[in-house]
């Protein structure tokens, strides 16, 4: 039984990567999903005497029912307001069998992150150099294709996730991960992420990587080597001096200035506004599932925590609270992890102008790095192990 559970959650966790990483954004083609109800019930069955588990599943349980609660005061609940309001649910299960195949082998779960990571850098490298049938096939939109087609240096790669945006912020995911983690040639996947993140053009991710990577970096430096981390300055003003050089219009206006001053930068204000107003009388719990936001508001939300607002009210705004006070919770059992708060902060900043947590194309790929970075992993899969020897 053991053993059938432990190759269970095994081929969720392959299965949820290979879908976010490498396959097109497509319900149908959301493999994990199929095995889903069983994995939910293999994590219940292997962890049910764990207290941390029970405690994850209440607050899940918490910002699950808020939502649930703000669709059903708003109009009742569908099977598709349903469906997503237990996106939170995957991830919780995801979360837990990641830890699950963690116990088993971390260096092979390195392994399938490696591979996965790889996987998009190869999509990436193929839109890059123009293959318009890999450029349609996980392409959207149609601006889209023409923004990567127009110009091979100042196209914004969108990988395998629907916008560049998206794209630059997985890849900054990723170089934090490998920034702390202990993979073999994780330095030459750090310069490859950082690379990949200038071609996405992403601003917010730029911002938040230079941010906490920047920190980490030198953080490790000057406690080794002083000549290092000169050495690191220097060629951190080779590379900005170089962006100047290079056409890349989008990412360049964060140092011309332009970005601060953009008709895009206006908008997203204009929209925390409307909104403001749309909740003003059902500010506790919002409007629930919204299927057309431009209609109610007049335009698109690319912030967080607006968007929780909007939808869920002050109610789904405190839940979310509590799951981010979870996950730094995490971050600081049996010891600080910088890597973990490393990835909470880029999300927190990238929720600002973008979907962040309640992205799945984002939060899967959020759980399985975040997850593969806890330092207290080994001791919650000791402790799972010996209660099941017990038993």
């Amino acid at each position: 039984m053991d053993k059938a559970i432990k190759y269970l959650l095994l081929i969720y966790v392959v299965l949820a990567a290979c879908t976010s990483f490498l396959l097109p954004p497509s319900e149908l083609m959301s493999l994990d999903n199929y095995i889903f109800p069983l994995a939910s019930i293999a994590v219940l069955y292997k962890y049910r005497s764990h207290k941390a588990f029970w405690i994850s599943a209440v607050i899940i349980g918490f910002i699950t029912f808020s939502s649930l609660l703000s669709n059903y005061v708003n109009g009742g609940i569908t099977v598709s307001e349903l469906v997503w309001s237990l996106r939170y649910g995957k991830l919780f299960v995801l979360g837990w069998s990641v830890v699950s195949v963690i116990s088993e082998s971390r260096g092979s779960y390195q392994t399938i992150l490696v591979f996965g990571f790889l996987g998009m850098v190869i999509v990436n490298a193929l839109q890059l150099i123009g293959i318009n049938s890999v450029i349609e096939l996980y392409a959207t939109k149609p601006e889209t294709i023409t923004s990567m087609t127009y110009n091979l240096l100042d196209g914004r790669l969108f990988g395998t996730v629907h916008n560049p945006n998206n794209n630059g912020l997985i890849f900054a995911l990723f170089t934090v991960y490998f920034l702390v983690s202990k993979v073999p040639w994780k330095y030459v996947y750090v310069v490859i992420s950082a690379l990949m993140i200038i071609l996405t053009q992403s601003r917010t991710a730029f911002i938040a990587l230079v941010l906490v990577a920047g920190v980490i970096v030198v953080l490790h430096l000057w406690k080794k080597s002083k000549r290092q981390f000169l050495l690191f300055l220097g060629g951190s003003c080779v590379a900005i001096l170089l962006l100047f050089q290079l056409k890349l219009s989008n990412l360049s206006s964060l140092f011309n200035g332009e970005a601060f001053y953009s008709n895009s930068l206006t908008t997203r204000f204009e929209m925390v506004d409307n909104v403001l107003k749309a909740n003003a009388e059902r500010s506790f719990l919002g409007m629930g599932k919204t299927n057309n936001i431009p209609e109610v508001i007049g335009g698109s939300i690319d912030n967080e925590y607006i968007y929780i607002y909007l939808e869920y009210g002050i109610l789904g705004s405190m839940a979310f609270l509590v799951v981010l006070a979870l996950l730094i919770s995490i971050s600081f059992r049996n010891g600080f992890s910088s890597g973990n708060i490393g990835l909470l902060i880029i999300m927190l900043i990238c929720g600002l102008t973008n979907l962040s947590f309640s992205n799945l194309l984002i939060g899967v790929p959020f759980v399985l790095l975040f997850i593969g970075l806890i330092p207290a992993t080994a001791g919650v899969t000791n402790v799972t192990k010996g209660q099941e020897q017990n038993e």
